[in-house]
């Protein structure tokens, strides 16, 4: 028999990973859309509801009949987690995905909040930043704990760390795409190109959802790809995506202190999942960072051809206003003498 999943959020990035990974095992796919943009043509299976996430009627249409399973993708408050609860009867099982925002370290310091140290791979025992929904993880906090201790459907929730994927609003890869079609060759990096801020590729977020569905209990799982590459690994895969050679200048620390060299994964400090209880529930990730850069990249340049960056990633674009600033930066290296002295 065919198994219903539904997908609210059908529209994002982790979305529309999760609706093809649902078809591609078989299930019939409904999903919750918001309407400003139409689903790719592989995605035409899809049944759609149009509907804002916050409107119990678009969910009650959406979950008509009951599921076999549900992955809500933008679930971020407790108000939505009540919401999920009151239509608990009508959901199979249940997968919602976090973020490594929740945790904290040993001082209770958070991403963007302090500048967090993790001498280790974080697991899913880490403490957490306070409940609250006045603050980003703090609401996903408050999301987790009501859905599981609530008990009313199997949930898995899923935490991810930097999420990449088609379809992405805030594609931190640009960073790297933009330079290599503004023929940049220079590449300087903070930290000498070592920081670790762990990818999750939507393919690996997806296949991890539909895995738990397909395995009904409650867990809290690390959603993150098989290999964590530094900042220096990311460029070398983007560069051979794009059949692009970089002369990397490895800033040392004390040449770290301004934003020349500031990537979307910088960090002193590493921020690096553990993964091993993902792993040991049998799933099996789909793809490495390395080998989803090449479709990745073909999908960026397509989602940006004749059409302006900061209209495709508007999330990024909110914070990158300084890491395309080439003349700064060409200062900054004519002082280190990388480029010559007009």
């Amino acid at each position: 028999m065919t198994k219903t999943g539904i997908v609210i959020g059908v529209s994002g990035q982790i979305g529309l990973a999760v609706a093809r990974r649902m078809l591609s095992d078989g299930w019939s796919v409904r999903g919750l859309h918001n309407g400003n943009t139409a689903l790719p043509d592989d995605l035409a299976e899809v049944g759609v509801v149009v509907g804002d996430r916050n409107d119990d009627a678009a969910l009650a249409s959406l979950l008509s009949g009951g599921v076999d399973g549900v992955v809500d993708t933008i679930a971020f408050t407790s108000a939505h987690a009540q919401q999920l609860l009151r239509f608990a009867d009508a959901i199979g099982a249940l997968a919602v995905i976090s973020s490594v925002a929740v945790y904290a370290d040993a001082d209770g310091h958070s991403i963007g909040n302090g500048g967090p140290r993790w001498p280790t791979a974080i697991k899913e025992s880490q403490a957490l930043v306070p409940a609250t929904d006045e603050t980003y993880g703090g609401g996903k906090v408050k999301l987790e704990e009501i859905v599981l201790q609530a008990n009313r459907v199997g949930v898995s929730v899923l935490r991810p760390a930097a999420v990449c994927g088609p379809g992405s609003r805030h594609l931190r890869e640009w960073w790297l795409i933009k330079r290599v079609l503004d023929d940049r060759r220079i590449l300087p990096l903070k930290f000498r190109g070592l920081s670790r801020f762990h990818p999750s590729t939507t393919a690996n977020i997806a296949a991890l959802a539909v895995h738990c569905l397909a395995q009904p209990g409650s867990r809290v799982l690390n959603a993150a790809d098989p290999d964590c590459p530094t900042v220096l690994e990311i460029a070398d895969h983007v560069g051979r995506a794009m059949n692009h050679e970089w002369k990397v200048v490895a800033l040392t620390d004390d040449q770290s202190t301004g934003p020349v060299g500031e990537t979307p994964w910088t960090d002193p400090n590493p921020i690096v999942l553990d993964t091993s209880a993902s792993l040991e529930t049998g799933y099996e990730p789909a793809v490495t960072y390395a080998d989803a850069m090449p479709p990745l990249v073909q999908a960026a340049l397509l989602e940006t051809a004749e059409r302006d960056w900061r209209d495709v990633y508007p999330a990024f674009a909110s914070y990158a206003t300084t890491m395309f600033d080439y003349d700064a930066e060409d200062d900054f290296l004519r002082g280190l003498r990388v480029l010559p002295v007009d």
